[in-house]
């Protein structure tokens, strides 16, 4: 039997599962981790107090990108009365506009450079040529405005926050729409306000949707409890099936394979979003010039699908490792006897 047939049984049987949801998966996962312990007479791992490092989001003040304010002298304000852009710069110095989200930011950025070609006709050459350099500086600008227009919103910080439980919220059947809609909206180019606005509401309906953060928590506790497993098995080879291979074979049987179809709908969804993650980075940081080196490595670390060090990479090498941890026992003891044919 080799080991991608075994590969292929461990980890592969209910990918198209759904969870049930009951037990809890962190509880689950601890019964799994101290049923090799137990069996082994070994001492429980001691947590590493680094080991959830990188993991939460950065603060506001990595991820924003400063945008100096421009200013209009007053006369240069009086001489645009009657179109729509003094509207604007009015509503941008009053107390609402002094407070706006970024992604209402990003708006009025768009909106202002649509209404200005109707102010610069009639305007005197010295007047004129002041405006134009400012929309000039304005749409260099759009790229970092529209950065924080994404990465420092209330509903990215909620929706990758990991301050809630890690195992939550896999047993119904959820959707990313407003994950999808932010990428399509910023995957075509971004010329207008209604396209800002549409962008607003696609990370709105993030609100809605099943938190990421704690899916990465539980990606996380299932690497480091199939890590903690293959360290056990790797110290115990089993030579035939007996004594503690046999009661390996049962805890496999009995703890393991129960933990199959919630592994597998985690698999499912984090790959799904951080494909979709990972796109939406590197959509929202084009033309940017310095993206915050912490957002940086957070996207590489935790949100990458492929990068070789990242959070999804680890925990596939973990999932193969564990798989092939178990090869000697399950071969030795007739389990999985359909691997094969797999």
């Amino acid at each position: 039997m080799r080991f991608d047939s075994v590969l292929a049984s461990v980890v592969g049987i209910g990918l198209a599962a759904t969870a049930c949801g009951d037990p809890d998966l962190s509880d689950q996962l601890s019964g799994y981790g101290q049923a090799i312990e137990a069996i082994l007479a070994r001492e429980p791992a001691p947590v590493d107090a680094d080991d959830t490092r990188g993991m939460q989001l950065p603060t506001r003040r990595e991820r924003r990108i400063d945008v100096p304010d421009h200013r209009m002298g007053g006369m240069d304000f009086l001489a645009i009365q009657g179109c729509r852009l003094s509207q604007l710069v009015g509503s941008r110095n009053g107390p609402m506009g002094r407070v706006m989200v970024p992604s209402r930011r990003l708006v009025y950025e768009l909106e202002v450079l649509e209404a200005a070609d109707e102010c610069l006709e009639g305007l005197s050459d010295g007047r004129a040529a002041r405006l134009g350099g400012t929309l000039a500086a304005k749409r260099a600008e759009l790229p970092a405005h529209l950065w924080n227009a994404v990465w420092m919103g209330e509903e990215i910080e909620g929706y990758l926050s990991s301050m809630t439980g890690p195992m939550a919220l896999l047993s119904s059947d959820d959707g990313q729409a407003g994950l999808d809609g932010a990428v399509a909206v910023l995957e075509r180019p971004l010329e207008s306000a209604q396209d800002a606005l549409e962008l607003e509401a696609a990370l709105a309906e993030l609100r809605s949707e099943h938190a990421f953060g704690p899916m990465l928590g539980s990606l996380h506790l299932v690497r480091r409890t199939l890590n903690r497993v293959a360290d056990l098995l790797e110290t115990s080879p089993p030579t035939g099936c007996r004594g503690d291979a046999v009661r390996l074979a049962s805890a496999f049987e009995t703890h393991y394979l129960r933990l199959q179809a919630p592994l597998a709908t985690l698999d499912r969804r984090v790959h799904a979003r951080l494909e979709a993650l990972d796109r939406l980075f590197d959509a929202s940081s084009a033309g940017v010039t310095g993206v915050p080196d912490a957002m940086s490595r957070y996207a590489t670390e935790q949100l990458s699908p492929r990068h070789p060090t990242g959070a999804w990479a680890r925990y596939r090498e973990a999932v193969r490792r564990h798989a092939q941890a178990w090869e000697p026992t399950l071969v030795l003891c007739g389990v999985l006897p359909d691997a094969e044919a797999a």
